[in-house]
């Protein structure tokens, strides 16, 4: 197996911290998997589209968009309550 750079970088200066330092990168995954999944889509549907705002696509958005808001507020207190527990 050859020797890769970036994956020692990241076993020495992540997987081998200690969990108060990793818990940026965790908030970090958790909001971008988030907006990239929940609120970007619904976001960007919103802005590009040109119907009206009732019709049945832009309150799917929309609803898509309050959802993914909501799991994002769930996700990072959940995260924020185990890290603070688990100390």
């Amino acid at each position: 197996m050859d020797y890769c750079p970036l994956s020692h970088w990241i076993n020495q200066n992540v997987l081998y911290r200690k969990v108060s330092e990793c818990i940026f990168i965790v908030c970090l995954g958790s909001t971008t998997s988030t907006c990239l999944l929940f609120v970007f889509p619904g976001l960007f549907y919103l802005k590009l589209s040109f119907e009206d705002f009732l019709s049945r696509q832009k309150l799917g958005a929309c609803g898509l968009l309050v959802l993914g808001i909501c799991i994002g507020a769930c996700s990072l207190t959940l995260i924020t309550v185990n890290w603070a527990y688990n100390e």
